[in-house]
């Protein structure tokens, strides 16, 4: 945790009060460096931070710090109108303790934009509109653009947007992201111009207070797993996440034969039912969520601690973001996958990223921490004995020139050196086992 928001001393004092009312009194990291950076330049900046960590506040408190109230002061860019309804309630929520008449106005369509004609001080849109938002508003008086989730907006079709943003407004641009990686952030530098990247993730996407775990289940099915998971974490908050949302209501019906109450949300759903769900979970109404990974971003979902991965996703940055669901800002959570030979190389992958996972294994009496062997020196000898083995016999066989079937050869040649040091093994084994039995008797 950083500054106390009554630190800064260019934030307004009712402000600081208002955000104390609501519960805000230190500011996360993202929030210490992001807030006298937007309050105090006019300069547009990546800023870069593991989910939970208030990015959403980072961008509000100066938002609201230097709001005019006699026109449109800035206009917060958001990838799905769920997203756009919460921030819209954080803003309220603000509004209510600032005791300032601030109009907030939240852009759900093209209806809206058309139909209502409310003046904003706060525009709060997608990315589809924001093209059309010049024939209904004065954007001359924006004084900031902010840009969240900008890994799911700035590379699906917003491009065009963003540099027509940079040549007609005149303004600060705040790009907020948990999962940027370089070429993007590259790529992304250039379309709003500037060299100037804030960066509080230390290398990782999620934060420190989110314990990895991979849980092998062996022969036991899904349902053990999530039974078990569930008895050894003593979670108090769930997220059950399922790559393919067709493969919810199948898991959905055994949990229910299981007795295990849960709720379910998915893209299928109406915006009104995933309001529903996400309020019934957040009141913990029930304290289970099976979920796409339409929950995995850009959800408000509170008190999670606890995240199941019944299997990976394609694209492993939505793995971070399911393990963000929990852990978030000063709390601590849990995420465990349910390990199988077919998500080993996402695994291996996940390793490569800097995810350090705690190994499970599933037993008759429950979930256990397996225990990493410990070579001898001996074995461990012998392992580096085979590894120098292997290598000269395919030096021996490596040719400048290409030959027929060169990686079949290898691969016979590699299991013959394999084989016949297994065979020096348990002939050396047996031969202690002889000595020994002879020292006995």
């Amino acid at each position: 945790m950083g500054n106390k928001f009554s630190n800064f001393k260019f934030l307004n004092a009712e402000l600081v009060e208002a955000l104390n009312k609501l519960g805000f009194y230190k500011c996360s990291d993202i929030q210490d460096r992001a807030i006298p950076l937007l309050c105090n330049s006019n300069s547009s900046y990546i800023m870069l931070a593991p989910t939970g960590t208030g990015k959403t506040l980072a961008y509000l408190v100066p938002i609201f710090n230097d709001i005019q109230l006699n026109c449109l002061n800035a206009i917060i860019v958001v990838p799905t109108t769920s997203l756009g309804e919460q921030i819209f309630d954080v803003c309220q929520n603000i509004k209510k303790v600032y005791n300032k008449n601030i109009s907030i106005t939240l852009l759900k369509n093209e209806y809206d934009l058309k139909n209502y004609k409310q003046t904003a001080n706060i525009l709060i849109i997608t990315p589809s509109l924001f093209g059309k938002l010049n024939s209904f508003y004065n954007l001359k008086t924006v004084k900031r653009v902010i840009i969240d989730e900008g890994d799911m907006i700035a590379f699906d079709g917003f491009d065009d947007e963003l540099i027509s943003l940079v040549d007609t407004i005149n303004c600060q641009i705040a790009v907020f992201s948990a999962s940027l990686n370089e070429h993007e952030i590259t790529t992304l530098k250039k379309l709003i111009k500037t060299n100037k990247i804030i960066d509080v993730r230390n290398n990782s996407i999620n934060t420190t207070n989110i314990k990895h775990y991979l849980v092998n289940t062996k022969h036991y099915d899904n349902i053990q797993a999530i039974k078990e998971i569930l008895e050894y974490s003593h979670a108090f908050k769930t997220i059950i996440f399922v790559s393919n949302k067709k493969n919810i209501p199948e898991l959905s019906k055994n949990l229910y034969k299981q007795e295990i109450d849960h709720l379910v949300l998915h893209g299928d759903l109406s915006k009104r039912e995933i309001k529903n769900v996400l309020e019934n979970f957040n009141l913990k109404q029930n304290s289970i969520l099976i979920s796409s990974d339409i929950g995995a971003r850009g959800l408000d979902i509170q008190n999670v601690d606890v995240v199941i991965s019944i299997d990976l996703p394609n694209d492993l940055n939505y793995y971070f973001h399911r393990a963000g669901r929990c852990g978030r800002f000063d709390t601590y959570g849990s995420s465990f996958i349910l390990y199988s030979d077919e998500n080993n190389k996402k695994v291996e992958t996940l390793k490569k990223k800097n995810v350090k996972f705690i190994n499970l294994s599933l037993t008759k009496d429950g979930i256990k921490e397996e225990k990493k062997k410990v070579l001898n020196k001996t074995t461990k000898h012998l392992n580096e004995a085979l590894n120098d083995k292997i290598r000269e016999t395919v030096r021996k066989l490596r040719s400048n020139k290409v030959k027929p079937n060169y990686k079949k050869r290898v691969k016979k040649a590699v299991e013959r050196v394999k084989q016949k040091h297994k065979e020096k093994i348990i002939y050396t084994n047996i031969k202690k086992k002889k000595q020994k039995n002879t020292e006995e008797f």
